[in-house]
């Protein structure tokens, strides 16, 4: 693996009330640890209300690095393939 892969941090963000105060400050906290944010994932980990659209909007306009998916609500999130909702193609 090269230093430059290892220097890199994803984010997962529970979007729900108050998502954007923690993806905010715990960017300002990968940043300050010398690490890169190479980009961030979005998990609807309920089911989708009135401002869910508005949170990641917010989200995408805030965060410097890239949305590299949205996990939907799934009940039953480990009968499926999570992967599908998230591109990676672009960090290698």
């Amino acid at each position: 693996m090269s230093s430059k892969l290892s220097r890199l941090a994803i984010l997962t963000v529970g979007i729900k009330l108050g998502c954007i105060n923690h993806a905010i400050l715990t960017t300002q906290a990968i940043e300050q640890s010398g690490l890169l944010l190479a980009g961030w994932v979005a998990n609807e980990i309920l089911l989708p209300g009135q401002y869910q659209q508005d949170y990641l909007l917010t989200l995408q306009q805030r965060l410097s690095a890239p949305c590299l998916g949205v996990i939907p609500h799934l009940p039953n999130w480990q009968s499926h393939s999570i992967g599908k909702f998230v591109n990676l193609a672009n960090l290698l």
